[in-house]
């Protein structure tokens, strides 16, 4: 019987062989989760790129329930969310650079928060997070990344 890091590095190859593209990615590592989760941190390359990839990030911090940090470039946001298991989403902003939260990111950046901060999978349904063939930042089931990849 194989060993769970056995497993996950099978599933990670079978993924990059599958996917025919570059197996760089621009997050810090790709996360599997079962069940209900909350993520730390996310990183990934702004889209579309207006300069190398490596200049062009995002970052979105939860320090702790509740509550988020978004970093563009040097622009920054921080505020509230609520986000449910049931779909529902509302979020407060503060001490917001106008640059930030009034870019076209903004529904992006919503939808990823609904989408990272509280998600049922199910023993047999993992989640992986993974940067697409389109720079997007998406979060999907695996069994729907071996045949589609959804954006968001």
């Amino acid at each position: 019987m194989l060993t769970k890091s056995t497993q996950f590095l099978t599933a990670i190859c079978c993924i990059i062989l599958l996917s025919n593209c570059d197996p760089t990615t621009y997050i810090t590592e790709k996360h599997y989760f079962n069940k209900e989760y909350q993520l730390e941190a996310i990183n990934a390359p702004d889209y579309p790129f207006k300069g190398p990839k490596e200049q062009q990030t995002i970052s979105i911090d939860f320090p702790k329930q509740g509550e988020f940090r978004l970093s563009f470039g040097n622009s920054q946001c921080e505020g509230k969310y609520d986000a449910n298991i049931d779909g529902s989403f509302s979020i407060k902003q503060s001490n917001c650079e106008s640059q930030c939260c009034e870019s076209s990111w903004e529904l992006y950046v919503l939808t990823l928060i609904r989408k990272t901060t509280r998600f049922e999978g199910g023993e047999n349904n993992p989640l992986v997070l993974f940067i697409n063939d389109n720079n997007y930042l998406v979060l999907e089931t695996y069994k729907k990344l071996i045949s589609q990849t959804d954006a968001l």
